[in-house]
């Protein structure tokens, strides 16, 4: 998962968990109020300047 630090894409390792069907609840890897990239596009890579729209 990519999280915004600045104005860099930064790549986190998370720890998803099922949350029923078609649910996931991350539980580790980020923090509450931390901006993540909920569509990254294609060639996204680790701390690529991103601009938040």
């Amino acid at each position: 998962m990519y999280v915004v630090e600045g104005n860099r894409a930064v790549l986190r390792g998370v720890s998803p968990r099922p949350l029923g069907q078609d649910r996931v609840i991350v539980s580790g890897g980020i923090a509450p109020g931390e901006m993540v990239i909920v569509e990254a596009p294609a060639g996204l890579s680790d701390k690529a300047r991103v601009k938040v729209k």
